[in-house]
């Protein structure tokens, strides 16, 4: 927990006594200005003052009475190769995620910047480039996401320097060279191989991740479209059964849907996901690793999805309306309101009967003739 508090604009160090040490403090939170209403200033003067607090718990009286608080140096990478390692710095992790937060980034983003760093504290990762293409390139062998980790490191790297905690600027890393032998992802799966893994799927246990990918190969709906899902955002009345996507990762992605037949019935009874999507793909990776080719994951239901539309002759801005993905062009792009619901339902019908649910409603024929 970062030890930082604001009262009437002035910042404080703050520190909750252990139970064992409050006899020694008299107190159960130990509080000091620090006298600056600037955070960046504050950021520096708190960390000296909260880790004087504890190593004085653990000295004996004596010893207590006779510490100092000394301010805390900066730590110096002037030179081309340093002995400083990020886990030195360690205490500065929550202060970076504050002012993520401030940014307005999603607090899913802001968990994967933090693990990608903790990991890399805990590598020792030092602060110079060398270590650093090391690190990044031992990643890369391990099957990771390089420009990820690279990210998230470089967004640490930037905060430290903002705060004066280094003086070096981030090194200049060359370019990532992504090796291309055709479609490494998302590779759309056939008709067959769609059939054959829900067909898998339906006769496992895990009934969860049978609904979430049922309803993005009809929908084509990003995992975490699907996942957040509740009963208030479909529509199953006699004139309209559809969607809403209220939450997407764009602006373009915030849509209505038309419910193909065939998933009419999933939305019967307790349908709600208790999981998170990352919870959710890891566990359609392990049950459907055996029969996925290399490449096909969770997001080729929507690769999938976009292809038997393009198939069945459907125009772009209709599947780019119902996938969420934004118009370029001047006229629909800009100007228009976008496709109707009976445009897309035409759409959605085209989609091929790929695992057959017993419902009560017939599936007409249509098409763009």
């Amino acid at each position: 927990m970062f030890n930082l508090e604001i009262v009437r604009g002035t910042y404080y160090a703050s520190w909750k006594v252990p139970k064992r040490l409050i006899p020694l403090y008299g107190k159960t939170r130990l509080r000091q200005t620090l006298k600056t209403d600037s955070y960046r200033q504050a950021v520096r003067l708190v960390i000296p003052i909260v880790d004087a607090w504890k190593r004085q718990g653990k000295l004996s009286p004596v010893e207590s009475e006779a510490l100092q608080v000394l301010p805390r140096p900066s730590i110096s990478t002037n030179s081309a190769k340093s002995n400083v390692s990020l886990s030195s710095i360690h205490t500065h992790i929550d202060p970076w995620i504050m002012s993520l937060g401030r940014q307005g980034l999603k607090p899913k983003t802001i968990k994967g910047l933090e693990q990608d760093v903790r990991k890399a504290l805990d590598a020792g990762l030092a602060l110079d480039k060398p270590s650093l293409m090391a690190y990044l390139n031992k990643a890369e062998e391990q099957g990771k996401s390089r420009v990820r980790i690279q990210g998230s490191i470089r967004s640490f790297w930037m905060f430290l320097k903002a705060t004066d905690v280094v003086q070096l600027d981030w090194p200049v890393l060359p370019p990532v060279r992504r090796k291309f032998k055709g479609r490494q992802a998302n590779i759309p799966y056939t008709a067959a191989e769609l059939q054959r893994l829900l067909t898998k799927l339906k006769n496992g246990k895990d009934k969860e991740v049978y609904r979430a990918c049922l309803i993005a190969a009809y929908t084509g709906c990003r995992i975490n479209e699907v996942v957040n899902l509740k009963r208030q955002d479909i529509c199953l009345n006699k004139d309209r059964q559809s969607l809403i996507i209220k939450e997407s990762k764009t602006g373009a992605g915030v849509r209505e849907v038309p419910l193909h037949p065939q998933i009419f019935s999933v939305f019967g009874g307790d349908w709600e996901f208790k999981d998170s999507s990352d919870a959710l793909s890891k566990r359609f990776g392990r049950l459907t690793r055996s029969i996925r080719k290399e490449g096909q994951t969770f997001h080729s239901l929507r690769s999938s999805f976009i292809t038997f539309l393009e198939q069945g002759g459907a125009p772009e801005n209709i599947t780019a309306a119902i996938v969420g993905h934004k118009i370029q062009t001047m006229s629909y792009g800009l100007y228009s309101g976008g496709p109707s619901y009976d445009q897309k339902k035409i759409a959605i019908n085209l989609i091929p009967n790929i695992w057959p649910i017993t419902h009560n409603s017939k599936t007409k024929n249509y098409s763009y003739v």
